[in-house]
């Protein structure tokens, strides 16, 4: 074992990490059951060598310390990380009850995680995603072992379902791919051809598929709405009233968005008929002779559903309204004032209970959607905000905005009591932020910038951990994670959509077909 009470020079402490670092774990493990301290020796180890760089008066050798210095930090939280994998599991097949790894975790690790450690155990790559089943249940991916109940020796089944790639482009056409689910050589597979093609005939605003997978929506650029059978590529509906916006319920029985006239609409999904209108609050009837209120709009830029699917959002300039998606009453449940700019986005939290804004006056508002009250302004962007999120597991959010950057917020309290902390900004590209989403276990957020690349960041600290680059020709219009974060789909003005591998950044896969960019691209399981 190390004795820190001797003097070590940088060079005997960067030796020893690297040493550790080209053994790997089996290293750690003979030092640390030749010394039961061992952890505790590597942080008086780092200590030393940070005394050391303080007393350093050459400042070209003071910088070559300061990178090997880090070089140990790094060393010594793998190290502390290690030690805490107290969670022995085993994962095996779901269907046949074949063993598939035996893995060491930690109880905060979180389904994601594990998904994650079987791809690094068994070395597969494959175009599927993942599902973890522990006692009949599915396992959420951004909840933790820990808060699923599951303890050492416990064994999970583990599920693979294949995968159809969405993609929505500029040339009037949305691409349905169905994904060949093995990967193999060290080129992307170029033999993903497309199910289906979706052509109304106009440029495309947007494309939907329903949760059951049954139904299409594509919303055009000259404001119609159409639906489409999934399987077979029929036009089965057009949307009554036109439609300018338009997304599936939860549970893919309606649609909410706008209309060709500017009213919010909620359709059915089984036959394009409207259900019910819900007008700006400019336009309410009962308002004839009364002063507008600021901010009001006589026109819903854009409407979607809560998170149950029981309540829809509409936004019409500055203001917010809330309204029951079953009820035909004219009256919304909650009307939201406050901003001063057009609002340009916005997001339920997956409970259902919070409400984010974003908005053209450069904030980000916080609300309670049971009290219709501003919990919080979130200010600090210089220019338009551009979109917002709730993290999966609720406890951040991100912001984007017109500057350029993506700021990512760290959320406290109860519901009724929340407050959002800036943690850090993450700059894009050319100045240029065209996307922005959290993994789905909370843990990453993948930025698509000015540039050719997509980009993956931590959530907690803000270091790049993979860039999916060497692929595209022209900017990244938009990027999104697989269902399990596994899968990392980028669309771009090139004309074509790529997958990657989320943990390596490899290119697995190149979707072609279109003749114009690629503004939008989902994977889903089918």
């Amino acid at each position: 074992p190390l004795n820190p009470a001797k003097t070590c020079s940088f060079e005997v402490h960067n030796s020893f990490f690297m040493t550790s670092a080209a053994f790997g774990w089996a290293f750690f493990g003979l030092f640390a059951e030749a010394c039961p301290d061992a952890l505790s020796q590597l942080r008086k180890v780092l200590s030393s060598a940070e005394a050391e760089l303080m007393v350093c008066d050459d400042e070209a050798e003071r910088e070559r310390k300061e990178d090997m210095l880090e070089n140990i930090r790094a060393k010594v939280e793998e190290f502390e990380n290690q030690t805490r994998k107290d969670l022995k599991i085993e994962i095996h097949r779901a269907m046949h009850g074949e063993a598939v790894a035996q893995l060491h975790l930690r109880p905060s690790d979180t389904v994601a995680q594990v998904f994650e450690a079987v791809l690094r155990e068994t070395g597969e790559e494959f175009l599927v995603t993942h599902k973890l089943v522990f006692r009949n249940r599915i396992l959420p991916n951004h909840s933790s072992l820990e808060s699923c109940g599951v303890r050492s020796g416990d064994a999970l089944g583990l599920t693979k379902a294949p995968m159809q790639c969405l993609t929505v482009s500029h040339d009037g056409a949305a691409r349905l791919f169905g994904l060949r689910q093995a990967v193999s050589g060290s080129s992307p597979d170029p033999s993903n051809e497309a199910l289906k093609v979706f052509c109304p005939g106009v440029a495309l605003l947007t494309a939907s598929l329903s949760s059951c997978g049954a139904r299409l929506l594509t919303v055009s650029a000259d404001g119609s709405g159409q639906l489409w059978c999934a399987e077979s590529g029929e036009r089965l509906h057009e949307l009554s009233g036109g439609a300018c916006s338009g997304c599936f319920s939860p549970d893919g029985q309606l649609l909410a968005g706008v209309d060709a006239d500017g009213n919010g609409a909620i359709w059915s999904a089984e036959n394009g008929e409207v259900l019910q209108k819900m007008s700006a609050p400019g336009t309410d009837p009962r308002k004839v002779g009364v002063d507008q209120i600021d901010g009001e709009d006589d026109e819903i830029s854009f409407s979607l559903f809560s998170p149950s699917g029981d309540t829809v959002l509409t936004a019409a300039g500055c203001c917010v309204q809330l309204w029951h998606a079953s009820s035909k009453q004219l009256r919304p449940l909650q009307t939201l004032h406050g901003h001063t700019g057009a609002v340009k986005a916005a997001d339920f939290s997956p409970d259902g209970k919070l409400l984010l804004t974003a908005a053209a006056d450069g904030t980000a508002r916080l609300w309670s959607c049971s009290s219709g009250a501003c919990l919080q302004v979130l200010r600090g962007h210089g220019r338009p905000l551009s979109n917002c999120e709730f993290a999966p597991s609720q406890q951040q959010l991100l912001t984007t905005s017109q500057d350029g950057t993506c700021k990512i917020w760290q959320l406290r309290g109860d519901p009724s009591e929340s407050f959002a902390e800036c943690l850090f900004t993450l700059d894009g590209e050319h100045g240029v932020v065209n996307s922005a989403r959290f993994s789905p276990d909370g843990r990453h957020v993948l930025l698509a910038t000015g540039c050719s690349a997509a980009k993956m960041f931590r959530s907690d600290c803000g270091n790049l951990e993979v860039e999916f680059d060497h692929g595209h020709t022209d900017w990244v219009r938009s990027a999104g994670f697989s269902p399990d974060g596994q899968t990392v789909v980028t669309a771009s003005y090139d004309g074509s959509a790529r997958l990657w591998s989320a943990t390596s950044g490899r290119n697995l896969a190149s979707l072609t077909g279109h003749s114009q960019a690629v503004i939008a691209a989902e994977l889903i399981a089918t």
